[in-house]
């Protein structure tokens, strides 16, 4: 089905409908029986129009264990060394399961490959080319220098990073409706009772929902846009997009890519002596953040962070993630596995009342591939040959570059998660109110020749 007229059906919804479908349905006392359907329609338009080229790739969680199972996907070989992070790679591969000797004695769940299944060549990969009005915002800052773009990112140009993994999108999209593909409701649940148990709620006393729509919406739904396009959406179009417990203290929820959000009922009010949030200074939201680690250690635990390091300014709030032994692991710690802290900032106590955690399965790595300097990614940005969202204006040149850091773009529209150089550059013409404008502009990391498409990417499509 095309976007343009799934589009068309979604905008003729009655109000009514968009309004309670947007409200989480509260099945008190039942379980989650049946698949129902997404959180709102708004969600799903959004989901559907964001998927579309990407190709299918299976589910990877595979553990029911209260730690998650990759934060030991990460191992480091030597003390010399880097640490390597493996994956099967033949299909009848089976992530091998090793028990810990601590007192506990769980599970834990590392991926394992035989050195003589070793590809001797790493596989190109594509880039993608992002369709702007529907894959990034606009990436321009208005600010009065550049040192309030300056974030938590562990990287300098001093780390020395001859390769950096290369992972596959764990959820990716197909067919004319776009669906969803390598979801587990199954891992969404455990993911779920494993964040309440790290709360100490007692998970046996909870009931699971679902924030899926009722039969009645489905079937307004589905009348609607037959009516507009002709056809009848498919059953699994209507499938949740997460599931949820709520307590007296929290609202906990997953979502289809097994990130948590904790919503408390009542802010958790930081003892005084402690000032946390927009109008703290990264000092206090520092201690603050400690603080609360130690608070909520069970959910530092279970995301593996033991040594936090804390972003004060990035990600909308206050972030926390592992500064991990080595200079890769902190890398991959804040791309991908992170604790967000929120406080309440329309009142004028220091208090919390959301958490998020982010996390992610390293077991669908692709491979570790070399990587360029940030000097010869500043070359390529002179030749034009990057990522961006502000060709509205001309490209001012690399003396106006500001600032450089290395990530990884982390969005449902990749369909490999590859590390970029980000570049931030003043954009003269783009000033206003006395203050300068910075684009972002993105380079890949990946070495050149590893890059099928990047013959043709020569930045061409930015204009």
């Amino acid at each position: 089905m095309k976007k343009e007229r799934l589009s068309d059906a979604i905008g003729q919804l009655d109000d009514e409908i968009i309004e309670e479908t947007a409200q989480v349905r509260d099945k008190a006392g039942s379980k989650r029986h049946r698949p129902l359907a997404w959180a709102s329609v708004a969600a799903a338009c959004a989901v559907l129009a964001l998927a579309v080229g990407l190709k299918v790739l299976p589910s990877m969680f595979e553990s029911d264990n209260d730690e998650l199972p990759y934060v030991t996907s990460v191992t480091v070989t030597s003390d010399e060394e880097e640490p390597e992070i493996t994956t099967a790679t033949d299909e009848n591969d089976e992530p091998e399961v090793t028990t810990s000797s601590d007192e506990e004695d769980e599970p834990k769940v590392t991926t394992v490959t035989d050195e003589e299944d070793e590809p001797d060549e790493l596989p190109v990969l594509p880039l993608i080319t992002p369709e702007l009005e529907v894959g990034m915002g606009f990436e321009g800052h208005d600010v009065d220098d550049i040192s309030e773009l300056y974030d938590g990112n562990p990287w300098t140009p001093e780390f020395e990073l001859d390769t950096l993994p290369v992972y596959n999108n764990p959820i990716v999209y197909e067919g004319e409706w776009h669906l969803p593909v390598g979801v587990d409701y199954e891992e969404m649940e455990n993911m779920l009772l494993r964040a309440a148990r790290a709360l100490g709620i007692d998970t046996d006393n909870v009931t699971v929902s679902d924030n899926g729509y009722s039969e009645e919406q489905i079937s307004k739904i589905k009348e609607t846009i037959e009516k507009v396009s002709g056809e009848i959406p498919p059953d699994e179009y209507f499938y949740p997009m997460g599931l949820y417990i709520e307590t007296e203290e929290y609202r906990i929820s997953v979502d289809q890519r097994l990130n948590i959000d904790i919503d408390f009922t009542k802010p958790f009010v930081l003892p005084d002596g402690y000032n946390f949030g927009r109008s703290a200074t990264d000092e206090e939201n520092t201690e603050a953040a400690l603080y609360l680690a130690e608070k909520y250690s069970g959910l530092f635990e279970l995301m593996g962070i033991e040594d936090p390091l804390v972003d004060t300014n990035g990600r909308n709030g206050i972030a926390c993630f592992d500064a991990g032994e080595t200079e890769i692991e902190s890398v991959l710690n804040y791309n991908f596995n992170y604790i967000v802290l929120y406080d309440k900032s329309s009142t004028p106590e220091s208090d919390l009342y959301i958490i998020r955690l982010r996390n992610f399965d390293y077991r669908g790595k692709l491979g570790d591939y070399p990587i360029i300097s940030s000097d010869e990614a500043l070359e390529l940005l002179g030749e034009g040959k990057y990522i961006t969202t502000v060709a509205m204006y001309d490209f001012p040149g690399t003396e106006y570059v500001g600032r450089v850091e290395l990530i990884y773009r982390v969005t449902d529209l990749e369909e490999y998660y590859i590390p970029y150089y980000r570049f931030y550059v003043e954009i003269p013409e783009g000033a206003k109110d006395g203050k300068k404008l910075y684009g972002a502009y993105y380079v890949p990391a990946v070495r050149q020749e590893y890059i099928s498409d990047m013959t043709v990417w020569d930045g061409h499509f930015n204009n």
